[in-house]
């Protein structure tokens, strides 16, 4: 495994039409080599900013279930992947996810 990186928690509406939710999430991501290596401290407020846009255009009927998350999981990986240019993550930590 390489080192685990952990993003500043994020606090944003769903889509949700009906009623107003909100998402509280943290997450930390595995690099695939020493951050020294990548470009992920540079890339940080691309990759907020990537992943704002992904989370705020959920509903949170979809982040509930575990399929959901782990669906979630997948795209944030691949969308990461593409704003870095050295270096890449492997995988994705949820460590905080609360729906209100």
């Amino acid at each position: 495994p390489g080192p685990v990186v952990e993003m500043d928690p994020f606090v944003l509406t769903l889509a949700d039409r009906e009623d107003l939710r909100y998402l509280n999430i943290t997450i930390k991501m595995e690099l695939d080599r020493p951050e020294a290596e990548t470009d992920f401290t540079v890339k940080v407020p691309a990759i907020r900013d990537t992943l704002l846009v992904l989370l705020s255009s959920k509903e949170s009927h979809l982040l509930r279930t575990t399929n959901g998350k782990r669906r979630v999981r997948e795209e944030i990986l691949k969308r990461v992947n593409v704003v870095m240019k050295k270096g890449k993550i492997s995988n994705v930590f949820f460590t905080d996810f609360v729906i209100q």
